[in-house]
């Protein structure tokens, strides 16, 4: 299982390069300019659930960004600790910029 790692605004090409290696149920985290596809209606967030993606947002790139309270119930909210255990529990990364 692979770790994706998304800092790419939505409608970016990298969020297309991401879908074309992401396999169902992999853990995908939205950080930076991502975390406007974890707005509820996004797009973006539509086509990354329906590719079975497990999605996750940075906690403080949402609140700088002004969206943590826009976010999708669907989508789980993590800190700094989480998001490192995710990256222990996952053998192989790809950051998508």
């Amino acid at each position: 299982m692979a770790l994706h790692i998304l800092n790419a605004a939505p409608g970016a090409q990298a969020i297309t390069n991401c879908l074309h290696q992401l396999s169902k149920g992999e853990p995908v985290v939205l950080l930076g300019d991502a975390t406007y596809a974890a707005i509820a209606g996004c797009e973006t967030l539509h086509t990354l659930q329906t590719a079975g993606a497990q999605l996750f947002a940075l906690q403080d790139d949402a609140q700088l960004r002004g969206v943590i309270d826009k976010l999708d119930t669907g989508v789980s909210v993590i800190g700094l600790p989480e998001f490192v255990v995710l990256t222990e529990e996952s053998p192989v990364q790809y950051s998508w910029f």
